[in-house]
């Protein structure tokens, strides 16, 4: 049984960190790129773990590029871990050009510079140049090789150590996460969410993590990239959900303008679903914030330009007789 000495002294140590904290500066932090996002869900914080869950070809490299990018500008240091699909190193860093020089990244991977404006390569060259000349020492690439495994996460985490006030780990995504033979890797994958959640804690790191999405039929067939997803459809664990402090659910959008009819012909897969999407937009929901549970399930609109840039966008829910003349309808 604790003496009142002992209560008394716990009691204190908390108040007084408690007390510290009302004086952390929180104002010079970098809030998220898109003002509407910003609005709903603040700024991260140090020692938050973010998930941001998708189906597949829904947006998550796009949104971390897009995170990364904007943090490396605010010249806070940010480590990018991609793996698998997601490209190497040397493909992310094009990747990266060409979203700041405005180029769809496409056309830069696959070296189509004649259908480029002139000079479009040696500007992608000198953006490239710079990042290794300017911005070494605050926008990191780990290279985990062709398998992302744990040692291989665990040596680009300790690149992050390494490297002076790092303040973002981006990992795209955590389930390209390989184990050894004879693991579990729904208990391996939960081990693994936890201590991503421990480390930024203690590092006071703002971890970002992608994650994938379940794809079953069951969801909506040809449609299920326009179901807003929850949480619960976060790949093999619960792990993701329950540890992390912000949960960030991207999702497709159908045009206001689709019928019944078109709707269901993509149903029946007589049209293709890109009939009735409206076209570059992103949906970004809330689906948990551990600090703001109001904003739960609120969502906020994207607009995705040729180079793969994120850009504020309207509700495009709102209807004809709600817009004002010449508006567009997001």
């Amino acid at each position: 049984m604790m003496t009142a000495s002992t209560t008394y002294t716990a009691a204190a140590q908390q108040a007084t960190e408690a007390q510290e904290a009302l004086y952390a500066n929180t104002e010079d932090l970098p809030t998220w790129p898109w003002a509407n996002l910003a609005a709903l869900c603040g700024a991260p914080l140090p020692g938050d773990l973010i998930v941001v869950g998708a189906r597949p070809a829904n947006g998550k490299t796009t949104v971390m590029l897009g995170l990364f990018d904007h943090f490396v500008t605010h010249d806070v240091p940010a480590i990018y871990i991609g793996a698998g699909s997601e490209g190497p190193p040397r493909d992310l860093r094009r990747q990266w050009a060409a979203l700041r020089c405005g180029y769809p990244a496409h056309l830069v991977l696959e070296n189509q510079w004649q259908a480029l404006p002139s000079g479009a390569r040696d500007q992608v060259f000198a953006e490239i140049q710079r990042q290794a000349t300017e911005a070494h020492h605050i926008a990191l690439f780990a290279d985990v090789g062709e398998r992302l495994t744990i040692p291989a996460l665990r040596e680009a985490l300790q690149l992050a150590h390494r490297t002076e006030n790092c303040r973002y780990v981006l990992l795209d995504h955590i389930h390209r996460l390989r184990f050894t033979a004879g693991q579990n890797p729904r208990l391996a994958l939960a081990e693994a969410t936890r201590k991503l959640r421990d480390l930024a804690a203690r590092e006071e790191w703002v971890v970002i993590v992608a994650a994938q999405l379940h794809r079953a039929p069951s969801l909506g067939g040809a449609l299920r990239d326009l179901i807003p997803p929850t949480m619960s459809d976060l790949k093999e664990t619960g792990t993701l959900e329950e540890d992390a402090v912000i949960g960030l659910l991207l999702h497709r959008v159908r045009r206001p303008e689709a019928t019944p009819q078109e709707i269901h012909a993509v149903a029946k897969g007589e049209r293709p679903v890109a009939d009735v999407l409206e076209p570059n937009c992103m949906a970004v929901r809330v689906g948990k914030h551990r600090r703001r549970g109001h904003v739960m399930d609120h969502t906020a609109f994207l607009y995705l330009d040729a180079s793969g840039r994120l850009t504020e966008r309207g509700n495009v829910w709102r209807t004809k007789t709600e817009r004002q003349p010449g508006e567009e309808p997001f």
